[in-house]
């Protein structure tokens, strides 16, 4: 005879079934196939639980079986992330773990860990794990006057003693905190400047091309050849020649210096702009 607990379901009235629970079920039955001798031996199941009827062959009933109203005898009834409790199979984690700690379920069994930045007992409690602050360089006893600095935008802070010095930076002008630059439009300058990058200065510089004039009127610089040249004052003046060319049928012999007169008795009527350029 098998000396394992075959299981099956028995519905006469061999065996009277009393309110049994199965977890005392499941230890009993432990005890009773540790302890036993002989295949003879009944198992004592305690009182309301199940009675062996005298003088009829038996064999337990695993209660898992049992159709409706019973979920589990043992563990392995149970998914593995479950346990079998009070014949029914629940999560083990529920108020298993301490604070701070999370709860895994390996075979059955449930596995409490500290959360991340945490240590401690995870059965218990865990507590954060404290976080180390490089100290602080000294600082002056005086450097706190500009720390943050009183003296607004713009502008520079010493500290002097117990003191703040504010003073306005290169380019600025005013009183702190008010400093503002030297100028943010051209009116703001004298007529022979301009405002550039904040600060009044002549505009001519880089202005005009090769061998031409600046001159700054109302803040804007103006480019003009001067005087025996000619050409784009933008771009580059160039030297007036001193005598026509030869093809300029409309030009008069008489013409002198190169350009033409305005005088009718030294000029053909179709003299053109092109004799002041030859």
């Amino acid at each position: 005879m098998d000396f394992g607990f075959r299981v099956f379901l028995c519905v006469s009235s061999i065996f009277s079934l009393v309110n049994a629970s199965r977890l005392d079920f499941d230890r009993d039955l432990k005890d009773y196939s540790t302890n036993r001798q002989s295949v003879d031996d009944k198992p004592n199941l305690g009182p309301n639980r199940i009675v062996p009827i005298e003088g009829l062959n038996w064999q337990v009933v695993r209660l898992a079986e049992l159709s409706n109203g019973f979920g589990c005898v043992l563990n392995t009834d149970c998914p593995r992330n479950l346990r079998c409790s009070y014949n029914h199979c629940v999560d083990p984690c529920v108020e298993y773990c301490g604070i701070n700690a999370n709860c895994t379920v390996s075979n059955h069994i449930p596995v409490c860990s500290c959360k991340e930045s945490y240590t401690g007992d995870p059965y218990d409690f865990c507590r954060p794990i404290p976080v180390k602050v490089p100290p602080r360089a000294p600082r002056s006893p005086h450097a706190k006057q500009c720390d943050p600095s009183p003296c607004g935008p713009h502008s520079t802070c010493r500290s002097v003693d117990i003191a703040a010095v504010c003073a306005c930076q290169p380019g600025y002008s005013g009183i702190p905190p008010e400093c503002r630059p030297e100028c943010v439009s051209s009116s703001e300058c004298a007529p022979s400047e301009a405002c550039v990058n904040l600060k009044c200065q002549d505009p001519c510089p880089g202005t005009c091309g090769r061998d031409a004039k600046c001159q700054v009127v109302n803040h804007n610089p103006i480019c003009v050849c001067p005087s025996g040249r000619s050409g784009d004052p933008l771009t580059g003046c160039h030297l007036i020649s001193t005598s026509c060319k030869d093809d300029n049928v409309y030009c008069s012999s008489l013409a002198t210096a190169g350009y033409c007169s305005s005088s009718p008795s030294y000029m053909h009527n179709y003299c053109k702009k092109s004799c002041e350029i030859c």
